[in-house]
This record gives C-alpha cells, structure tokens and sequence, in this order.
C-alpha cells in the first residue's frame, strides 16, 4: 500500500510539473502583453501630463517674452520696400472697410520668442498733403506667438479715413500658437524623457518573456505561478489574459 501511495503521488506531481511546462509558454506572452497595455497607459497619461504643464506655462512665458522689447534692437532681420513690401502686405486686418493703401516699407526685428512688424505706406490725397499709414505688430510666444498686440495709424484728420475702430486695440490670443504650443513642448518632452525609457523596458520585457524569466527582475520562471525570487505573480488576472 505504501508503495502505491509513492508512485501515486509520484504520478500527481509528474503531471503537474507536465501541465506547468505546458501553460508557460501561453502565460508568459500574455503577461508581457498586459504589462505593455499597462506601460503605454502610463506612458500616455505622461504625455498628457507634459502637454498640460506646457499648456498652464504657455501663456506666462509669452508675456514674459513682451520684455525684449526694451533690449537693444538689433538690425531688421527682414528690411524691404517697394514691390517687395507691398507683396507682404499688411500684416494684420486693417480697421476700415476701405483698404488701405499698399505698404512701401517692411521691416521684421526680434529674436526667439518675440517678433516686431513694422509696416508703412505713404499717400497723397488730392489736396497734396501726405497721409501717413503706418501699422505694428508685436507676437510673443515660442515656438509660435501665443499673444499679438496691433497698433495702427492712420490720417486721423482726413474725413474719408474715419472711423469709430480703435488703433490700439488690447493683446489678444494668437490662436495657432496658443493651441499649438502644448502639443509642439509636451510632445517634445515625451519623446526626449519618456519615450528613451520606454523603450528600454519595452525591450527588456519582450527579452525576458523570450527566456521564460521573471518580467520584474528577471529571475528564471520555475513551475510556481509566483517568482521565487522577487515574489511577483507571473500571471496577471484572469480577466487582463
């Protein structure tokens, strides 16, 4: 009877070492699965994380950048006349319903984050006396402007030029850059902090799942469920297989 009850129990723990061998090679797969489903969560909540730090950060700069006005200038980066300054045109909408007259002058100056415009034009009604046009535009921001103040001038005293607009209309949100900032700087920082690292772990998983190891600290699987070394299930639940 002894002798039964060995190789019955020998028998028993025959077969489970056998089932073991069997489902290990389908636990790990879905365990390096759930886990790379888990790190591409983590990973895009970090995105998301980055693209509202920028978003919170955007506008702050921006202001921060209307100081560059007070530094020395340094020469115009873009400094045009004639056709070339009236194929620019304008740089922002003008405050009449009449057009204004073509710029004959162009000149862009700043530096990273800030940008001023100035434009002229110069006209002679009939009464032969000079009008002067002239428009400024200042954007802040990077990489994009995210704020923009326009001031103008125009012939005040001419009747045929009034209008009830003002010429120094407040700072406004420039809208391309105000919206695309976050995503340009979040996104930026994701790929130079996180997406290095993620990929690190993506490979190391996939190369410990490969060998039948522990995906927490790599320790060979045995026949357990549980790593015998680090003490980390080797299966996830059933409802993430």
């Amino acid at each position: 009877m002894a002798a039964s009850a060995n190789f019955a129990a020998a028998r028993v723990a025959s077969n489970r070492v056998e089932y073991d061998a069997e489902r290990r090679p389908t636990l790990i797969p879905c365990v390096a699965q759930s886990a790379s489903q888990l790190q591409m969560r983590r990973s895009l909540l970090l995105l998301l994380l980055f693209v509202l730090a920028s978003a919170t950060l955007n506008l702050p700069v921006a202001l921060q950048m209307q100081r560059a006005r007070q530094a020395p200038q340094s020469p115009p980066l873009i400094n045009e006349s004639g056709a070339l300054a009236a194929a620019r045109g304008w740089p922002a909408a003008t405050p009449h319903t009449t057009p204004w007259p073509t710029p004959s002058v162009w000149q862009s100056l700043g530096n990273a984050g800030y940008e001023r415009v100035n434009v002229y034009a110069t006209t002679t009604p009939a009464d032969g006396t000079p009008g002067q046009f002239n428009m400024q535009v200042e954007r802040m921001g990077w990489p994009l402007p995210a704020l923009e103040r326009v001031q103008m001038w125009w012939p005040w005293d001419d009747p045929a030029w009034t209008t009830s607009a003002y010429s120094d209309p407040p700072l406004r949100l420039a809208w391309p850059g105000a919206l695309l900032n976050p995503l340009l700087i979040g996104t930026a920082l994701w790929i130079v902090f996180v997406l290095p690292v993620q990929g690190f772990c993506a490979v190391r998983r996939r190369l410990r799942a490969r060998y039948a190891c522990c995906r927490h600290c790599g320790y060979p699987c045995g026949t357990n469920d549980v790593c015998s070394e680090c003490g980390k299930p080797f299966a996830e639940p059933a409802r993430d297989s």
